[in-house]
């Protein structure tokens, strides 16, 4: 990860700040966890969970941009390197772009504030400077709950980014959202130091915090939680290399699978050489049809420290995949054809059953290495090891 001079100063001020507070507030984040009932083995086992949960950045590819003054969809700008055989190398953060999950923000509004005040950058000149744009954070979030499609996906997009841990050695975390935030004193912490965020979250959020911990306690277990998430956001002080800093993407298989949009994210993941894992509910299936089925020289199958899959299992999921995205994309068509002479309920309802029917059909018939469901977490870390792997030995060749 690309960090400039501006950036490490700013996180080096910040990791210090959380470093005193955490140390300060340790005690008290004890105190807390204890009284949700924890042992000190669970306490401990809860603050490994938290500092080496999944980072994810949602996106929303079918959100529309304006480019050179026409409005284009968000994928087909990140694809535009295709064709010129120079895809775009980092990812831009919303000054950049003038584009956000949620609203773009104003200079000098809630995002800025937080960003000068909160953080420490620099106040932008009118009109600001490009190397002060560059400077700013890009946003994620903690996938605490190991969502199969990011954190806050119903939000901000189906389509996530995993990344790689290396990006949290300049990253800063707040239990809530920084900029919606009514929080006058927000607190702001590492995934190394951040028990003044225990603390103050169990301060602010009295009510559930004995389910909040008992649930993710079960997650750190590789239990299921029917908890809904909380925004934990990650701040992110450096710039976002496709090459270095993404493991592989997450998608909404209930969304995008069998659609226009999901191809052109197939090539997206393509390009850039990524794994692609499809999710729907809690189970998760890793795409056979690009990296690394057909990125990774291999002669006879794919054989990795923690990943077999012998070549006729392979050609048999591609082929199975392939044909289950050309039937769901015929079946999305037709439903969508019916859509006006059907109510809302029973729209809802028959898309349901559809995509229920094929992902099913779907997880019978791929060969176990290919599919994974978090509950099984031995088998869910073993997957995202080897995918990172991958992307590390072949990503970007």
């Amino acid at each position: 990860m690309n960090i400039t001079e501006a950036q490490q100063e700013v996180f080096n001020d910040l990791e210090h700040s959380a470093r005193r507070a955490s140390r300060e507030k340790e005690e008290s984040a004890n105190a807390a966890l204890s009284a949700a009932k924890l042992t000190d083995e669970e306490a401990g086992r809860l603050k490994e969970h938290i500092a080496g949960s999944e980072v994810t950045i949602n996106l929303n590819v079918e959100k529309e941009i304006e480019v050179a003054g026409a409005n284009r969809l968000l994928i087909d700008v990140l694809l535009e390197g295709r064709n010129r055989d120079r895809p775009e190398a980092y990812l831009l953060n919303t000054w950049q772009t003038g584009t956000s999950g949620g609203q773009v923000p104003p200079y000098g509004g809630g995002r800025d504030a937080f960003e000068t005040v909160g953080c420490g950058y620099r106040k932008f000149t009118i009109p600001p400077s490009w190397q002060d744009i560059r400077d700013r954070p890009r946003y994620g979030a903690l996938n605490l709950f190991a969502s199969t499609t990011g954190v806050s996906s119903g939000s901000y997009g189906k389509v996530a980014l995993t990344l790689h841990p290396n990006v949290t050695r300049a990253a800063t975390v707040t239990f809530e959202d920084s900029v919606q935030s009514n929080n006058p004193n927000l607190q702001i912490g590492t995934l190394e130091h951040f028990d003044h965020l225990l603390a103050d979250f169990h301060d602010r959020q009295t009510t559930m915090w004995d389910v909040w911990c008992e649930e993710l306690l079960k997650v750190s277990r590789g239990l299921k939680s029917s908890m809904p998430t909380l925004y934990w956001e990650i701040q992110i002080h450096g710039e976002i290399d496709f090459t270095a800093d993404v493991s592989f993407l997450r998608v909404g298989y209930a969304d995008l699978f069998g659609t226009p949009v999901g191809e052109k994210v197939k090539s997206w993941a393509d390009l850039h050489r990524w794994p692609l894992i499809w999710g729907y509910k809690s189970q998760v299936i890793v795409d056979p049809t690009v990296f690394p089925a057909q990125g990774v020289p291999d002669d006879s199958s794919w054989r990795w420290p923690h990943l077999w899959v012998s070549s006729e299992e392979a050609d048999t999921a591609r082929v199975v995949f392939g044909n289950c995205w050309l039937e769901l994309e015929k079946q999305r068509s037709g439903l969508e054809k019916q859509r006006p002479v059907l109510s809302a309920s029973e729209y809802r309802s028959r898309k349901r059953a559809l995509l229920s029917s094929y992902w099913t059909d779907l997880w019978s018939t791929m060969p176990f290495p290919l599919r994974s469901e978090p509950t099984l977490r031995s088998n869910q870390e073993t997957l995202e090891t080897t995918l990172r792997e991958l992307t590390l030995r072949y990503g970007g060749e």
